[in-house]
């Protein structure tokens, strides 16, 4: 006759209160630990930045930015536009993203003196708008 060891129910127990533990561990690791405040609407992070504007189906998200005078500043360009190209050309200034596919975010720094500056896609003439700096 062979001796078969059974688990007792303790010990059975302490294995599935064991598992469950390294299961919730497992899972705290898998989940986001981003403190920051997303700056909008991408679903994703955005790169931080003191006003964002987006594209998407080919239009920008406002014709109307602000910022201050004479001081740094950062805007990101968020496209939303799967697979379109697009950038932010602040005209008569030498402040200006790079052409880029989105899903894609970019960041333009810019300091300029008081006045009104159009912007505009280049690709997209229908996307412009005015940056009042004050």
């Amino acid at each position: 006759m062979t001796a078969t060891c059974e688990p007792t129910r303790t010990t059975r127990r302490v294995l599935a209160v064991g598992l469950a533990g390294a299961l919730l561990l497992g899972l705290a690791a898998c989940g986001s630990d981003s403190d920051s405040d997303d700056a909008g609407g991408s679903g994703g992070s955005l790169p931080p930045g003191d006003v964002v504007i987006t594209a998407d189906n080919i239009a920008w998200s406002t014709d109307e930015l602000q910022a201050p005078a004479d001081t740094d500043f950062t805007i990101v360009v968020d496209n939303q536009d799967s697979g379109v190209q697009h950038n932010l050309d602040i005209k008569d200034t030498d402040f200006k993203t790079e052409l880029e596919a989105g899903v894609s975010a970019q960041v333009l720094q810019i300091n300029l003196p008081a006045g009104e500056y159009d912007y505009i896609c280049d690709l997209h003439p229908n996307m412009t708008g005015t940056l009042t700096v004050s």
